[in-house]
């Protein structure tokens, strides 16, 4: 059986604190309920598009909670071109930069999740990109 996980994430760039910023981090694995809530992080110096950076954490959540869960056979959804081309080429720049910001030593296992595919699909399509519209319109 393939387990299929969808991520997504919103962040509104208009209330965001110079400091900190904040996005909604979703993911939602095989049948289960969506998993939605907000997440800060200090400012990145020269980083301007901090949305795609919540999408790679949405789906760096939902591999690290399936690598706990042990699933195999993971088909990881998301409708952001950039993190879908992130997570295909699994860089070591974004190893590093999620261990350095966010202390995600996990990510380096979790991606090696045995028989991990991961898909982009439009937001229509992706069911914790409807859950964050329905709630924040975002």
């Amino acid at each position: 059986m393939q387990n299929i996980i969808y991520t997504d994430a919103g962040y509104c760039w208009t209330k965001q604190k110079k400091e900190r910023k904040t996005g909604i981090i979703a993911y939602k694995i095989n049948y289960g309920k969506v998993q939605m809530f907000e997440w800060s992080i200090k400012e990145i110096p020269g980083l301007q598009q901090y949305s795609n950076l919540f999408e790679f954490l949405a789906a760096t959540f939902a591999l690290i909670e399936a690598k706990r869960r042990g699933l195999r056979n993971v088909c990881l959804i998301t409708d952001s071109r950039t993190c879908y081309y992130w997570l295909l080429r699994k860089k070591n720049n974004l190893r590093k930069f999620s261990e350095q910001h966010f202390k995600f030593k996990e990510l380096a296992d979790a991606i090696k999740i045995q028989n991990l595919a991961i898909e982009w699909r439009r937001r229509e399509e992706n069911l914790a990109g409807q859950s964050i519209q329905e709630k924040y319109g975002l």
